[in-house]
């Protein structure tokens, strides 16, 4: 049986979604602090193949800068309305947030989504 149904410019996303907010943070640092606009481009295509493989659509990758006894901190959270944010990684410096972020696998993600649901009593 055939379908003339066709739905022109939709294109599903499985994986999880990377904010905006951090992709211009990463994009600025490229541009700015290392002076190597190059690697923004293989950042959007980490991020792309992100969206499109990595699971958990309903979760955001999310970037917080502070400070933890008096050190600056920067943190890569998953978050999800109605659930406490994930911490995926937190390091001294922006720039290792970006190299866990490139290189964050699947396994290391579900791993720390899974025991945060269990722990908040969700799973």
């Amino acid at each position: 049986m055939q379908s003339n149904l066709s739905v022109n410019g939709y294109r599903p996303t499985f994986g999880i979604k990377v904010n905006e907010d951090l992709i211009k943070a990463v994009h600025n640092y490229y541009s700015g602090v290392e002076y190597r606009p190059w690697r923004a481009k293989i950042f959007d295509k980490r991020v792309i193949e992100m969206e499109e493989t990595l699971g958990y659509n309903d979760f955001e990758l999310t970037y917080n800068k502070g400070t933890f006894y008096n050190e600056n901190t920067h943190s890569l959270y998953a978050t999800k309305e109605g659930m406490e944010p994930v911490l995926i990684a937190q390091k001294d410096q922006f720039r290792k947030i970006i190299e866990k972020l490139r290189y964050l696998s699947r396994r290391e993600l579900y791993t720390k989504i899974h025991n945060a649901q269990v722990e908040q009593g969700l799973k």
